[in-house]
């Protein structure tokens, strides 16, 4: 069993990563699993926006992965009175679609349940998926691996350009900066503690601004990530 990181709609940076641990999590179960839990809490709805994530991150690995794939609903304590029947339809289009797209198997974990009962059904639901795909496993495309591979290297490649991009500014700030490189220090401590000075640093304030307006390389200093 591979555990992969959780998703939702991450920024790009944390898209790409996660993206990468899926493939790399599948590629780690040679020949291939034999099945997916794609684990849903129910304290939160399934929007619009969780069902493009869902789509885009099982694309990488391919459209059969969803024959190989059982929904696992968590925080089943939190339906009460409700069957997850219930749950499933009063949720609306989104999440209806995700448990079609698995071929209607989910399974619900109830914290109020034994734990023991709870695995049981789920390895007897698990077991039956395998027999439904004659007990063949899922073939991961090794070329979608080299790809996210690829892209890995080459995102840490532009990340190393851009610190020493970074790095090199900083250090054409500080020796352009020479004797007012006092200066530029100063505002910034000021920056970072500014809601704590008190109003009577007010001058202060004052002179450090008039500092900078002497110099012609205010826009450098600002320009510091």
């Amino acid at each position: 069993m591979v555990d992969t990181p959780g998703w939702c709609t991450s920024p790009d940076d944390e898209s790409v990563l996660v993206e990468q641990e899926i493939g790399r999590g599948v590629s780690m179960t040679s020949p291939g699993p034999h099945g997916f839990l794609l684990v849903v809490p129910v304290d939160r709805p399934f929007t619009e926006e969780d069902r493009k994530a869902t789509s885009k991150y099982m694309s990488i690995i391919g459209e059969s992965v969803w024959r190989h794939t059982i929904v696992v609903f968590t925080r089943g304590d939190w339906l009460g009175d409700r069957s997850v029947e219930e749950y499933i339809e009063s949720e609306g289009d989104n999440l209806r679609w995700l448990v079609e797209k698995c071929g209607n198997r989910y399974h619900v974990l109830d914290k109020y349940r034994r734990e023991d009962v709870q695995v049981t059904e789920l390895l007897e639901k698990i077991e039956e998926m395998v027999a439904g795909n004659s007990g063949n496993h899922f073939h991961f495309d090794r070329e979608i691996l080299q790809k996210l591979e690829e892209k890995k290297m080459e995102d840490e490649k532009r990340a190393k350009e851009r610190r020493m991009k970074v790095q090199k500014q900083r250090e054409t700030v500080r020796s352009l900066a020479g004797e007012k490189h006092f200066c530029f220090r100063s505002l910034v401590h000021f920056v970072i503690i500014r809601k704590a000075w008190p109003f009577r640093q007010k001058p202060i304030l004052t002179k450090l601004l008039t500092l900078m307006s002497m110099t012609s390389r205010k826009s450098a200093f600002w320009g510091l990530p």
